[in-house]
């Protein structure tokens, strides 16, 4: 019997042959034949990541027939191959369903594993893109987990049978749903709760957190043995969690909670809910945001039953200072109930409510009083009774029964009068910062009219900020109402706009055109670019069109754009639009129409036409020398120091063509591939030049373009064109995470500041990914110094430096497994006869590595070749298994 061998876990383990993924999408029957296998090569996770991977390919080619035949340009067999690679990413995100569904959906597995192995699976996104993707869909993802906690039946958890995949015959798929495992209602409703729970808890809502945990508990015990792998949750965690939240784990759950009985509630038709909204008044377990979801459900049920719940929610929203609720004063008016309501949710909250939150009580009662019409039942009922007429002073008192006392003829006295003047301004002035439509915008502003001076409407909040050009033709026009409503409506687009909602400034800009089309020539044509500007921005950041618009459309607007520019002096274009203009342009290959553009002094136009220059030539770098040393000597702004430079070296300075943060934006806007290569070569070797340090020199394409010298160079900023790097290398791995010579750059940089763990990972990304996980050699430029197993990659192997780390006394790197990796004689007679003599366990196996017959120098070249490139791979590949 062989011996085991535990610590030569690097050898290739005697499994057979990798099954290709595609042999599954020919067969999927084969997934239970691979699964039953004992170490089945690829793994599940691997596979998973594999079928996602090559879907997301499919995909991509899918979408680009789908649009050579839209051009014209494709003829019934693209249509065929476009509909083909359809069928093929359907077949493959079933076949990753089955793979899930074989992993029991085991969600920490399939977080940590698929990917992992091979980068190219994993989509590089940047954090900050992640974390914003996040926060837009927290409040939904929140608010739909709480909608399905009263639910009551079990699911059936998704099987690997459970998923047809459909074939080259034909494209129905049959699904069998009963194929899973039945779930309990319990055991999802624990899982829900449980991730409710620490929702809460990181957002230092305790009191929620711990009724969530404390269900959690309840409906754990309840289920003996869970049937989906994340239905584990980790008792020591919910015991940690509940003690933070002030409650013990093992307490009994004596009462059900305040959130519980508003659920059972709903279930029964919303029984005793008034009840239930009267007592949270007191307590404030449920969150506003809650309440209103009430409102909402119940609204179609019974009118009184609505006016009742917006009643408590406003008593509930007034004692922490929330404005009055838009409809109760209307519903205070139509619906009796109300005001009996409204006293007694008043009179229970006071014994549990705070100082200032009896102020705010107080001050919305008074408001009501003025407010209403008839409010002489309210004023009797304050004054009359014992409990409330306690948080008025005898002022306030006196006040409230003189406005008893006047006769309905004379209630617009002054002080009533102001009251509920100014109310009803503050309402109108509420509605008008929240709504989005246009119609109501102008409603509201002819409303305010008169009321509140123009310049105050205008800015009625810091926030509506419009552009210095729009801002001095807007305040230009005649008529203060169509001046008032512009302004409003170009600076509610320009905030939907940084919100990336598009359709809606859309929308709005649309509104502003019409508002002064009639009125001002020279203004609408500027809406008309702002809303290019608007589309321009959807297109890039969505890859979709508005439904009335193609792509030539477009493009040819942009192009109109910079006619305009041209010919109409007297028009100023914003800095925003003539980016956008020319970066679409750029992105779009319109590289001949933006290069023949002259006599037009803009700094954004003049850049992406010499950047352009530049990406027709490339990647003829013989044609491409003169157009990158134009580009690179580009004249800075008037009355400047001419520094030869691409970008600014100082941080806001306005040294070169484009300020630090006019190249930051521009850059952000840049898609093209070419471009972007172009812009970071540039950037990288001037990085290269300051820090003058050729050990930690950083690569990039077309280096060998630009200038070996610099001018000034004292008056550089290292910092900013550090900058300048770290931003245009994220944007571009964010739009090709698998870009070989961004990712080399990006190792290069990492290796640079030291950062080695991470420069590392990195160069392994390219190794990966320009030899198909290293089933490939590996080229010359792919890596460019290691230690020990590493200087073997090189064309003369730098043994100096290999036998120092062979040397070294302490290892972490576990060497005696990597002995099956090193194909280099006089490297393994340095093992033999050097340090480890003397230690036999390392020995063996070093006889056993030098041993090897392929390895022999008298065997030919080409086996001498095979062995080396064998070794190379397997080593290659145990680095990416432990850094990726």
């Amino acid at each position: 019997m062989p011996e085991f061998d535990p610590r030569n876990h690097f050898q290739q383990p005697s499994t057979p042959t990798a099954v290709s993924w595609f042999e599954f999408l020919l067969d999927p029957s084969l997934l239970v034949k691979h699964f039953s296998e004992d170490d089945p090569v690829p793994s599940a996770t691997e596979l998973l990541a594999l079928f996602l991977y090559q879907a997301d390919l499919a995909s991509t080619a899918a979408k680009e027939l789908k649009q050579e035949g839209t051009n014209g340009n494709g003829d019934s067999l693209v249509i065929i191959e476009a509909a083909t690679e359809n069928q093929k990413v359907k077949a493959l995100k079933l076949l990753a369903l089955k793979v899930a569904g074989y992993l029991k959906w085991d969600l920490q597995l399939l977080c940590k594993r698929p990917g992992l192995l091979n980068p190219a699976v994993a989509a590089a996104k940047g954090k900050d893109t992640v974390m914003e993707i996040v926060r837009e869909g927290q409040a939904n993802s929140v608010a739909v987990l709480e909608r399905f906690l009263p639910h009551t039946r079990s699911i059936h958890l998704p099987s690997m049978h459970s998923f047809g995949v459909p074939d080259e015959k034909t494209n129905t798929v049959e699904h069998n749903w009963k194929c899973g495992q039945l779930v309990s209602a319990a055991e999802i409703t624990y899982l829900v709760c449980f991730d409710l729970g620490r929702f809460y808890f990181y957002q230092e809502d305790y009191g929620r957190a711990k009724e969530m945990f404390l269900r959690t508990q309840h409906e754990l015990s309840q289920v003996k043995e869970p049937v989906s792998c994340s239905g584990s949750v980790d008792k020591g965690q919910l015991e940690g969690y509940c003690c933070a939240c002030g409650a013990a784990v093992t307490s009994p759950v004596t009462t059900t909670s305040l959130l519980a009985r508003v659920e059972e509630s709903k279930k029964q038709a919303y029984k005793n809910i008034v009840e239930l909204l009267l007592e949270d008044n007191r307590k404030r377990e449920l969150s506003l945001a809650f309440r209103a979801s009430i409102e909402e459900e119940v609204r179609h049920i019974s009118s009184d039953l609505y006016a009742a719940v917006v009643t408590c929610n406003t008593v509930c929203g007034t004692l922490g200072g929330s404005t009055v609720h838009p409809q109760f004063l209307q519903l205070l008016k139509v619906n009796g109930q109300c005001e009996d309501l409204l006293l007694k949710a008043s009179t229970e909250v006071l014994p549990s409510a705070s100082p200032s939150e009896k102020k705010n009580l107080k001050t919305f009662l008074m408001y009501v009083c003025y407010t209403v019409t008839d409010a002489s039942s309210i004023i009797q009922k304050l004054t009359g009774g014992r409990e409330l007429k306690e948080i008025f002073n005898e002022e306030e008192l006196s006040k409230l029964r003189s406005h008893l006392t006047v006769e309905p003829t004379a209630v617009t006295t002054a002080p009533a009068e102001n009251a509920e003047g100014a109310a009803k301004v503050a309402e109108l002035e509420r509605l008008l910062l929240t709504t989005y439509s246009p119609v109501l915008i102008k409603e509201y502003v002819h409303k305010l009219m008169g009321k509140v001076p123009e310049r105050q409407l205008m800015f009625l909040t810091d926030k509506w900020r419009v552009s210095r050009e729009l801002l001095k033709v807007i305040e230009g026009l005649p008529i203060p109402l169509v001046k008032i409503c512009t302004h409003i409506l170009v600076a509610k687009a320009n905030i939907y706009l940084q919100l990336k909602l598009f359709d809606t400034t859309h929308e709005l800009l649309c509104a502003a055109d019409a508002t002064v089309r009639d009125i001002s020539y020279k203004l609408s044509k500027l809406l008309r670019w702002e809303i290019l500007r608007a589309d321009l921005m959807h297109y890039q950041t969505t890859g979709h069109l508005l439904p009335d618009q193609s792509l030539q459309d477009l493009l040819k607007k942009a192009k109109t754009c910079f006619t305009s520019l041209q010919l109409e002096h007297d028009i100023k274009l914003g800095a925003g639009v003539v980016n956008a203009c020319a970066c679409f342009l750029l992105n779009s290959h319109e590289w001949d129409y933006l290069c023949s553009i002259s006599n037009i002094q803009n700094n954004y136009l003049l850049f992406s036409r010499l950047l352009c220059e530049l990406a027709k030539e490339l990647p003829l770098l013989k044609n491409a020398r003169k157009p990158a040393r134009e580009l690179w000597e580009a004249p800075p702004n008037r009355n400047e120091l001419r520094l030869g430079h691409l970008v600014p070296v100082r941080r806001e300075s306005n040294l070169g063509l484009l300020s630090q943060a006019q190249f930051l934006q521009f850059v952000q806007c840049v898609t093209e591939p070419v471009a972007l290569s172009s812009l970071l070569s540039s950037l990288t070797k001037l990085y290269n030049m300051l820090q003058d340090n050729i050990t930690c020199e950083i690569s990039s394409d077309y280096m060998t373009l630009w200038p070996t010298a610099l001018v000034n160079v004292s008056s550089l900023d290292v910092a900013a064109v550090s900058e300048a790097v770290a931003t245009i290398l994220e944007h571009a791995l964010r739009l090709e995470p698998c870009q070989p010579s961004w990712l080399r750059t990006q190792a290069d940089i990492y290796y640079a500041h030291g950062q080695y763990a991470q420069a590392l990972k990195f160069y392994l990304e390219v190794g990966v990914l320009t030899t198909d996980f290293f089933t490939q050699p590996v080229t010359k430029n792919t890596f460019d110094d290691q230690v020990a197993v590493l200087c073997q990659f090189l064309d003369e192997i730098d043994y100096a430096t290999a036998f120092k780390a062979l040397q070294e006394k302490t290892s972490h790197d576990a060497m005696d497994g990597c002995y099956d990796c090193i194909w280099d004689a006089a490297i393994l007679e340095f093992l033999i006869r050097g340090y480890y003599i003397g230690e036999m366990v390392s020995t063996v196996y070093q006889l056993k590595a030098i041993g090897q017959l392929e390895l022999n120098s008298s065997n030919p070249p080409e086996i001498l070749y095979e062995a080396a490139k064998l070794r190379k791979a397997r080593f290659l590949r145990t680095l990416a298994k432990q850094y990726l």
